[in-house]
C-alpha cells in the first residue's frame, strides 16, 4: 500500500536538557526571576549579607555573592540537577517549612538557558569548587580559591532561546524590575545585610538592622523618607497571628498602589484578599482614587498557609482566610482610631472652670417664612405650556399675552443657560449651589478649580507656552530612587513641563528651582510626586 507508514512509538521521554529549558519558563520569566531565586537561596543559606552585581539589566550578567555556608563540594553537580533540595525530605516537612526555596528547580531552571559558573566553600574545608555549565550541559567540578559562601554568575540569559530572548525588554526597563524585586527583598530581611551593583555602580548598600530604627533608615532609603515622616507603627497579635509593620498617616497617599508590600513568614507575597482587608480598614479616611502605603508584615504558623501554589511562590492559600482577613482589619482599623484620638485638640472631659455649652433654642421650621426670604430667581427660559393648576389665592393674575409669547420663544437667547447654571449659594465653603434647566446643581469648588488649572497647563502645553515661576530658594522635593532615577532620564521632559530640576548625588530628593507659575508652591509639589509616581508605574508594566 502507498499509504504513510505509521511510527510505532507515538509517546517519548523527552531529554532531560529540554525538559529542563520547559520548566525554566515557569521559574525564569526575566533576569528579575533570576535574582529572585538566587537572592532566596543565598537567605536560606544562613547568608549576613549578600552582593548582587548585575550589568545591562540583567541580559549580559547577574552575579550573587554570598557568606553562606556555602555547598559541599560533592553536592555540586547535585545542587544543578532538577528536584534536589536539602530543604525538604519528606512530604510532612511542609508542615515546619520556613525556607524561601524547597523545590529544587532554580538553579536547574537558570543553568538550562544561561552560562552559569558557581563557585562554593564550605568553612571547614580549606579549598573550594567551582562548576560551570553551558546551556545545562555536564561539567566536571574543579577546585577553586573561594572564601566561605558560593557566588553565582550567570552569564547570556536566554542565549540558546532566542525566542525567549526576543521577549526580553530593553536593559532599562529589566533594570526596574530587577530594583522592584530586591526593594521587597530588602525590605522582608532586615537581618540581612545588601550591596546591589549595578553598571559597575553600587545603587544600594544596606547593613543588617537590629533596631527598629534601623529598620525605619533602611524602609526610608529604599521608599523615601516622606513615606516614614507620616508611619505609624504597627504590631498586633490575636489567636495566633501577629501582624505587625508601619501604615501610613491617611494623609499621605499615593496615586498607585507602588507602596504596597505584604511579607508573610518573611516571604513578599501577592494576595487579594489582604488588599481588600487593607483597603476596607481605610475606607473611611481615604478619597476616592487614592492608594495607602503600608509595610505589613503577617506571621503564622506554616501548617495554616500553603505556600506552594506556583512556583514563583507569591500566591499562598490560607486555611482560615476569614480569620486573616478580620484579624488584618482590625490592626489596622485600631491603630487609625488611635492616631484619630491623638489628634483630637480637646477631650471631651469637662476642663475645672469650664462653663458647659448650651446651644441656643433652635427656632421652628416654617416653610413660609423660608420663603419669604429667598430670593426670586430669574427665568431664563421661556414657559411655552401653560398649566392648568389651581390658584392659590383669589388675587387677579394679569393676562398672558399669547403674540409676546410666540415672541419670546421665536427670539434666541442671547445668553444662553450654561451647563451648571446659575450660582444660587454657598455650602460650608466648599461646595457651590446652582441651578439650571434640569434641577439643582452641587459643584465641588476644589475640584472645579483643579479641572480649570488642568485645561490651562493642557493648554499650555499644546502651545509650549508653560510660564515658570523661579524660586528664591530651591525647594527640596522627596522621591524614591526609582522616581529619581526617572527624574535624571527625563529631566528635559519635566523642564517642558515647567519643573525646573536640580540633583545631588544622594537619590532621595530632588530640588526644584522653578514651577509652573499658574500653580502654588504647595500645590506644585504635590503634583510633581504625583506624576513621577505614576510615571514609574507605567514604566514598570514596559510602557
Amino acid at each position: 500500500m502507498g499509504g504513510k507508514l505509521i511510527p510505532e512509538q507515538y509517546i517519548k521521554a523527552l531529554p532531560e536538557s529540554l525538559i529542563n529549558q520547559i520548566a525554566a519558563g515557569e521559574v525564569v520569566g526575566r533576569p528579575a526571576s533570576v535574582v529572585k531565586e538566587l537572592v532566596e537561596n543565598s537567605i536560606d543559606a544562613g547568608a549576613s549579607w549578600i552582593k548582587i552585581l548585575i550589568r545591562e539589566g540583567g541580559h549580559r550578567q547577574i552575579k550573587v555573592s554570598d557568606n553562606g555556608q556555602g555547598i559541599a563540594t560533592v553536592d555540586l553537580p547535585l545542587a544543578l540537577s532538577r528536584h534536589a533540595t536539602s530543604k525538604l525530605a519528606t512530604l510532612e516537612d511542609f508542615d515546619q517549612l520556613l525556607t524561601l526555596g524547597f523545590r529544587g528547580e532554580a538553579l536547574a531552571s537558570i543553568a538550562a538557558v544561561s552560562r552559569m559558573t558557581v563557585t562554593t566553600r564550605m568553612a571547614h574545608v580549606d579549598q573550594g569548587a567551582s562548576l560551570s555549565t553551558e546551556g545545562g550541559s555536564e561539567a566536571s567540578v574543579l577546585p577553586a580559591s573561594h572564601p566561605v559562601g558560593t557566588t553565582v554568575d550567570v552569564r547570556d540569559l536566554f542565549f540558546n532561546t532566542p525566542v525567549r530572548r526576543r521577549f526580553l525588554r530593553s536593559p532599562e526597563t529589566e533594570w526596574r524590575h530587577i530594583e522592584t524585586v530586591m526593594q521587597q527583598m530588602m525590605l522582608s530581611r532586615f537581618d540581612t545585610g545588601f550591596t546591589v551593583s549595578h553598571q559597575g555602580k553600587v545603587i544600594w548598600e544596606v547593613a543588617p538592622c537590629e533596631t527598629i530604627e534601623a529598620k525605619e533608615a533602611r524602609i526610608a532609603k529604599m521608599l523615601g523618607e516622606a513615606l516614614m515622616q507620616e508611619a505609624i507603627r504597627l504590631d498586633f497579635r490575636a489567636l495566633g497571628l501577629q501582624v505587625s509593620g508601619w501604615i501610613a498617616d491617611p494623609a499621605y497617599t499615593r496615586t498607585q498602589g507602588d507602596t504596597q508590600f505584604w511579607f508573610l513568614n518573611g516571604r513578599w507575597i501577592r494576595d487579594k484578599m489582604l488588599l481588600q482587608a487593607v483597603r476596607e480598614a481605610y475606607a473611611d479616611v481615604l478619597f476616592h482614587g487614592r492608594h495607602p502605603a503600608y509595610i505589613l508584615y503577617l506571621e503564622m504558623s506554616p501548617t495554616d498557609v500553603d505556600v506552594n501554589v506556583h512556583p514563583a511562590k507569591h500566591d499562598v492559600r490560607f486555611r482560615d482566610p476569614n480569620l486573616v482577613r478580620t484579624t488584618v482589619k482590625r490592626s489596622i482599623e485600631d491603630t487609625l482610631a488611635a492616631l484619630r484620638t491623638e489628634k483630637l485638640p480637646l477631650s471631651r472631659t469637662t476642663l475645672p472652670g469650664m462653663v458647659p455649652y448650651t446651644p441656643p433654642p433652635v427656632p421652628a421650621f416654617t416653610p413660609e417664612k423660608v420663603m419669604a426670604v429667598l430670593p426670586e430667581v430669574p427665568i431664563v427660559n421661556a414657559v411655552q405650556k401653560t398649566l392648568d393648576l389651581p390658584a392659590r389665592s383669589t388675587t387677579a393674575v394679569p393676562e398672558v399675552r399669547q403674540d409676546l409669547c410666540e415672541t419670546l420663544v421665536a427670539t434666541p437667547c442671547q445668553h444662553p443657560a450654561q451647563q451648571l447654571g446659575t450660582a444660587i449659594g454657598q455650602v460650608h465653603q466648599t461646595y457651590i449651589l446652582a441651578q439650571n434647566g434640569a434641577g439643582l446643581v452641587l459643584v465641588d469648588m476644589h475640584a472645579a478649580h483643579e479641572r480649570v488649572l488642568y485645561e490651562k497647563l493642557k493648554q499650555a502645553w499644546a502651545e509650549k507656552a508653560i510660564v515658570t515661576q523661579q524660586l528664591l530658594i530651591p525647594v527640596s522635593v522627596q522621591v524614591n530612587p526609582a522616581e529619581w532615577q526617572f527624574c535624571r532620564m527625563h529631566q528635559s521632559l519635566l523642564t517642558a513641563a515647567g519643573f525646573h530640576l536640580e540633583f545631588t548625588e544622594q537619590e532621595g530628593a530632588v530640588f526644584v528651582r522653578a514651577l509652573p507659575a499658574i500653580l502654588k508652591q504647595q500645590a506644585s509639589e504635590r503634583l510633581l510626586q504625583a506624576i513621577l509616581a505614576d510615571c514609574v508605574a507605567e514604566q514598570g508594566e514596559g510602557n
